[in-house]
């Protein structure tokens, strides 16, 4: 059952107990304090529910309003490793606490027209902490052959797995994989992308380091944090921005604010060392 589904499931089994409470006081002369009692508690669980399966649906929606001020090094550094490097497979993990501009960073490469016309085939999800594995199988394939098709929903999920393998064998392709929230998530996609030595990349998304070093193959995952006010100073970010092998800093401002974000140490090389 998708997620929308379950929404709907859940909203009907309220309607159904509103039906119930009403007609349990009309025909037990229940006290109208009794009724607007039970129908403000199902009202608060119809509420968490809606929010709950909204929040998961906006989650798959990327933002793509943030303005992105100073990184430019950082991309020009991924861009080179989604192009060039090994000709195998290699997934690209960029890890960070909420909100630091992970998945910023990585629609941006994502949506660069310089990366995305040397591949032949761009898919992505957004995975989040509640998942079907089966909707985020019908979203890649819907990107990978370009088909938005009701025949697919009906398929289960090893199907639409086996579908999206094929599509993808022999061909370059470009995956976008967001908000990966444990190893188990990743393990149930990873099978789906078949290594054909064509440098085939996946940029992957996760707030856990574990799960970066994980889904890590050839590259180093990029961590992004939050600089304190003595790296600041040290590194004069106030004035100048800098990235090298070493670490750099960058800062996104979005509706939050401007702030300042640095990438720990010797996490990338120079971007033509490879």
């Amino acid at each position: 059952m998708t997620l929308n589904e379950d929404c709907a499931t859940q909203i009907i089994t309220k309607a159904y107990e509103v039906e119930y409470v009403v007609d349990a006081c009309i025909n037990k002369n229940v006290p109208h304090w009794c009724l607007e009692h039970w129908l403000l508690d199902i009202i608060e669980d119809t509420m968490k529910t809606v929010i709950a399966c909204t929040s998961s649906q906006l989650a798959r929606t990327p933002r793509m309003n943030e303005e992105i001020v100073g990184f430019e090094d950082i991309i020009e550094n991924l861009r080179n490793r989604l192009l060039n490097g090994t000709k195998e497979q290699d997934v690209i993990s960029i890890h960070s606490m909420p909100d630091l501009g992970k998945t910023t960073l990585a629609n941006r490469l994502y949506s660069d027209r310089s990366v995305v016309h040397q591949f032949d085939i761009c898919a992505k999800c957004c995975v989040s902490q509640l998942y079907s594995s089966k909707d985020l199988l019908f979203y890649l394939i819907r990107d990978a052959i370009g088909e938005d098709s009701d025949q697919h929903r009906e398929l289960h999920a090893n199907e639409l797995a086996d579908k999206l393998r094929k599509a993808l064998l022999s061909r370059r392709y470009l995956i976008l994989v967001d908000d990966v929230w444990d190893n188990s998530a990743w393990d149930d996609l990873r099978g789906c992308f078949p290594d054909a030595n064509n440098r085939s990349r996946i940029v992957l998304t996760t707030r856990h380091h574990e799960v970066a070093k994980y889904a890590s193959v050839h590259s180093d995952p990029l961590h992004l944090r939050m600089f304190d006010e003595d790296e600041k100073n040290s590194k004069n970010v106030q004035t100048t921005p800098s990235f090298n092998c070493f670490g750099g800093w960058y800062s996104v401002r979005d509706g939050k604010g401007s702030r300042m974000l640095g990438t720990s140490g010797q996490q990338f090389g120079h971007p033509h060392s490879q």
